[in-house]
């Protein structure tokens, strides 16, 4: 019984839920990148009810609030300031261009998947599933996949000799990847 209980915390803890999350269970179901990015591009424009090609945290909220009657999406302030990585994608007016809200949105929704790969490996566990190494596997490459950007060239790894480190890796601001990833 007092087993049980653990596995069952160790499942609550494992299912963080963000701001965005009944949003992005329904764009999880994309096909392909240009289909997330079409997708990306709709939700903007729905959401940008003055046409100014830029989103405030007024009309997210307000647009979230309506998108679907039956399961209101509340997001608040805090929730803007988090999402926008304390501002980071925002302009001096604290609006966001269509770019960085796909690049948000993205985030976002490599976050959601991480979370919930994380409950569906405790409720493997708690089930005794063989799924269970396969979904650790899978997370780990899902955590992994940013540090592929950064590796070297191969013709730089082949052309140094074994005993020099390779180069080094830089890691890239925010507002670096933002820009480079257009």
């Amino acid at each position: 019984m007092k087993k049980e209980g653990i596995k069952e915390l160790s499942y609550m803890e494992s299912f963080h839920v963000g701001p965005l999350d009944p949003l992005l269970a329904s764009l999880v179901h994309y096909n392909t990148n240009d289909d997330l990015s079409e997708r990306i591009s709709k939700l903007f424009d729905y959401l940008d009810k003055d046409d100014s090609g830029l989103l405030s945290f007024k009309e997210i909220s307000n647009g979230l609030r309506h998108l679907d009657k039956e399961h209101a999406i509340h997001f608040s302030y805090e929730d803007f300031e988090e999402i926008t990585e304390h501002f980071e994608f925002c302009n001096e007016d604290e609006e966001i261009s269509s770019d960085n809200f796909e690049l948000i949105v993205r985030a976002q929704l490599k976050r959601y998947v991480q979370r919930r790969m994380a409950a569906t490996m405790v409720e493997a566990d708690m089930d005794s599933s063989k799924a269970s190494p396969v979904l650790f596997v899978l997370k780990q490459l899902t955590l992994n996949i940013e540090e592929v950007k950064f590796l070297p060239p191969a013709s730089l790894l082949t052309s140094r000799p074994c005993c020099r480190s390779a180069p080094s890796r830089r890691r890239s601001t925010a507002s670096s990847s933002s820009s480079s990833s257009r």
